[in-house]
């Protein structure tokens, strides 16, 4: 199991191969970026999971999993091929 361990001071975190990065160029829904429900269009993340944006074909991911989003911040709607 790889572990990362986040570094209290400073805001940054340590990534497995041991280089550090700043918080803010993490990846942020790193589920959506995972998900078969995605779609990237011009560096922009969207989710086409039916159940989480209908009536419309997609969304924003940042919409999506927001707190009062469909899928929120836990990627209730995540299909990953065998999970």
């Amino acid at each position: 199991m790889i572990a990362c361990t986040l570094i209290p001071s400073g805001g940054r975190m340590r990534a497995p191969s041991g280089t550090v990065l700043p918080l803010a160029e993490t990846q942020p829904y790193r589920a959506c970026y995972l998900c078969t429900h995605g779609l990237t269009v011009n560096d922009q993340r969207y989710c086409r999971c039916k159940a989480a944006v209908a009536p419309a074909l997609a969304a924003p991911v940042h919409l999506v999993r927001a707190s009062h989003g469909a899928c929120g911040p836990e990627a209730h709607f995540m299909a990953y091929p065998g999970f």
